[in-house]
């Protein structure tokens, strides 16, 4: 029909509209250091190593979000592990960003924010449906933006969350199976 944009011009708009409130806010002040990172791997949905000036191979978690698992030696993936592991590498594998950081993890992995130009690609990720807001911590920073990233996601029926009832959160699969969550 000439003149429509069609569902996938709806939901660009829409997404675009949401990205600009959600994705684009500003950093804040609580953040220990920014700092110009590359990324030199991906290695799930909400980790990576990063180079900067100081390391040269620095592993990072994504602050408050958690992506369905891939599979590691015996341990099996869950549906859309790789999937949300090959976007965020799409996004920004071997590219330079900023990095946010919050201390570190059990793991000894960075704790951080990524901004790729103006956008948070933490909250990206779970508008995208390739992540949820972690819930095993309490939530300190960007946590409205995550919480309705996760909300769109959700009623859009984005990634995981078109699973369904049949959607297992990452938490819930490594508690299953017994899992550390690496």
């Amino acid at each position: 029909m000439r003149g429509s944009v069609g569902i996938r011009g709806h939901l660009w708009l829409v997404m675009t509209a949401l990205m600009a409130t959600v994705c684009l806010v500003p950093i804040p002040v609580e953040a220990q250091r920014v700092v110009a990172a590359a990324v030199v791997q991906v290695v799930d949905g909400n980790t990576l190593f990063a180079r900067t000036k100081d390391v040269s191979r620095l592993p990072i978690r994504l602050l408050g979000i958690d992506a369905p698992e891939v599979a590691q030696g015996k341990n099996p993936g869950q549906p859309l592990g790789k999937e949300a592991r090959d976007y965020l590498d799409r996004q920004i594998g071997r590219k330079g960003v900023r990095l946010q950081t919050y201390g570190q993890d059990r793991y000894g992995r960075t704790l951080g924010v990524i901004w790729l130009g103006e956008i948070n690609v933490n909250v990206l990720m779970l508008m995208m449906g390739y992540a949820e807001v972690y819930r095993a911590a309490p939530c300190q920073y960007y946590c409205a933006e995550l919480l309705e990233g996760e909300a769109w996601a959700r009623q859009q029926r984005m990634g995981v969350w078109a699973q369904g009832t049949s959607h297992e959160s990452p938490a819930e699969f490594r508690r299953r199976l017994k899992i550390s969550e690496d």
